[in-house]
This record gives C-alpha cells, structure tokens and sequence, in this order.
C-alpha cells in the first residue's frame, strides 16, 4: 500500500500545481478546471482539462532533458498538447480558438516554470516479463500471478481485478474491476500488428471496454475512467516488456 500512497500524493501535487498555474492564466481562459492527472509513461503525466461548453483537451507534462517533441519548453519542465478519445484536437482547424489558447499558454506556463513537483514516478514494482503467444487459461494464469504482486497504482478505489476467459477473436484473458455498480474489462491477447488496439506491448496487445457502455460509446467510456483505463495501461507496459536477461 506504501506504492498507492505515494502516486496518490504526487498525482495530488501536479493537480494541485497545474491548476495553480492555470488560475493564474486570469480571466480570459476562465472555466477551464483540471479534472485529472494520470501517467501515460512512468515519466509522462497527461493533464486533463475541461471546459463545460467547450470540452476537454490533454496535456502532456514531462522533465527535462527529454528527446520527446514538445509544444514549450523549460529549465526543468517541457509540456505538449495531446490528441485522443474524447479530447478536442487542438491543431483541428474546427476546435474553438479558446480552447486551443488556453492548451498552448497553459503549455507555456508550466515549461517556464522554475520549481514544481516531480513528474517523474518511482519504477513500478518489476513482475515477471509475460511468455509470449499464451492465449485463454494460460494467460489468465500468468496474468493472476502478476496481479497478485501488488495493487495496480491508480486503481486503489475499484474492486478487483477479477480474471477470467472469454472467446472474442480466439481465447483472451479479460481482467475485470468493478467501482459503484460500473465495470471497467481490460481484454488482453497475443500482439497482432494488423489489429486495431489501444496499447501494443512487447508480445501482448491491450483493448478495453465496459457492460455499461455499448461499443459505440468508446469515447464515452474514456472521458469517464481516462485515469483508470491509463493507470492499467502503464501497469501493462510495464509488464509485458522483452524478457530480461538471462
């Protein structure tokens, strides 16, 4: 629990931070609100903002140096906006001005800050690297097993995982957390370059989907567990790597 404890207490401080600086924008970017600060790498935090007329945008927030393109950057911090489910496309020509001034001064405001709190997070606990090519029931196994080392930074509020098979595209392992009456299914299967997915790992691929949501609401389902479906994300990264060396 002392791992949970500590990404809570730094998701708190860049949130905290990051709204600090976006309040200081004044007025004319008023009624944006951060709503959210998950890691999409181990030293990538995305900010989410929101905007009740207008929508959401992503920021992405990393420590220098760093060879990642940014939109700013700054002695200690370099900052970028981000495209994805749900999120209005800054570089869109049909995304309003207002939301593309305040993703990019935002953006400014927090590369050309001098002091701040670490993006960076500790290395998740290192599990055994996956076997690749495992379908069904033995990769369920191995999954179980790798669950079983320690709660999954992030998903501290939802029960779970509950790990199991289900036929989809052939025999896959679906992992299964369940918050307030919702359920939030991550399904993972062998890599397949030809498919579409969500997060390609070394040999697995990982896609997600919830009961509640009809497979046309994929948007809908992000916008409302971004920090868990990320949080998993990161955890499956970190897992399903090449093997280390012998």
């Amino acid at each position: 629990m002392g791992v949970a404890r500590e990404s809570q207490c730094q998701q708190t401080a860049v949130h905290e931070w990051a709204a600090a600086h976006l309040s200081a924008l004044g007025d004319d970017h008023a009624g944006w609100s951060v709503t959210g600060v998950t890691w999409r790498e181990r030293d990538l935090a995305v900010l989410r903002l929101h905007h009740q007329d207008l929508g959401a945008v992503a920021i992405e927030l990393f420590e220098e140096p760093s060879e990642r393109a940014a939109f700013a950057r700054g002695p200690r911090y370099a900052a970028s906006t981000r495209r994805g489910p749900g999120l209005l496309d800054v570089g869109a020509p049909a995304t309003p001005d207002r939301a593309r001034l305040t993703a990019y001064a935002l953006c400014s405001a927090l590369a050309a800050a001098t002091t701040g709190p670490a993006v960076s997070q500790e290395s998740l606990t290192r599990v055994p690297a996956p076997p690749p090519r495992l379908t069904g029931e033995e990769l369920a196994h191995v999954l179980r097993g790798a669950l079983a080392l320690g709660e999954v930074p992030g998903l501290e509020r939802w029960s779970g995982p509950r790990v199991g098979v289900m036929t989809r595209w052939g025999e896959v392992a679906e992992v299964e957390y369940m918050r307030e009456g919702t359920s939030l299914v991550f399904i993972v299967s062998p890599r397949d370059d030809s498919r579409s997915t969500f997060v390609r790992g070394h040999a697995y691929e990982l896609v997600y989907y919830s009961d509640d949501l009809a497979p046309e609401e994929h948007e809908a389902l992000y916008a409302r567990d971004t920090d868990a479906i990320e949080s998993f994300a990161r955890w499956f990264r970190s897992w399903d790597r090449s093997h280390d060396p012998a």
